[in-house]
C-alpha cells in the first residue's frame, strides 16, 4: 500500500469514527416531563441521579434516569426536587435517550 492510499485510509477511519461518536451524542429535548425521583446515587459521576418520564410524543424516550451535567449537579436536584414538590413538569435537555444520559438543561415548566 502506498502512502497516499494509507492517509486516504487512515482519514477515511477517522472520519467515521467521528461521525459514530457525534452520532451517539446527539441532544435530545423533550418539553413536558415529570420528574419521578431524584436523589444521591454513589455509582454515577457527580453522585446524584434524576428519573423523568418524558410526557411528550417526540421524543419518546419514555421513562429514563438522567445523570446531570457535573457543572449543575446542585441545580438540577434543586429543580427536580421543587418540581416534585410542586406537581409541575420540567422541560430538560439530554444527550441521549437511555438511562443514564447525561442531562445539561433543566426548567421548571407551567
Amino acid at each position: 500500500m502506498n502512502f497516499s492510499k494509507k492517509i486516504s485510509w487512515a482519514l477515511g477511519l477517522s472520519v467515521l469514527l467521528v461521525s459514530s461518536v457525534v452520532s451517539t451524542s446527539m441532544a435530545e429535548d423533550c418539553a413536558k416531563a415529570e420528574v419521578l425521583k431524584a436523589g444521591p446515587n454513589a455509582s454515577v459521576t457527580g453522585d446524584v441521579a434524576i428519573q423523568v418520564k418524558c410526557l411528550d410524543a417526540t421524543p419518546a424516550f419514555g421513562t429514563i434516569m438522567v445523570v446531570p451535567d457535573t457543572t449543575i449537579t446542585d441545580q438540577a436536584l434543586a429543580t427536580a426536587l421543587t418540581a416534585i414538590s410542586l406537581n409541575k413538569t420540567v422541560w430538560l435537555r439530554t444527550e441521549g435517550v437511555v438511562s443514564g444520559s447525561l442531562l445539561t438543561v433543566m426548567y421548571i415548566a407551567k
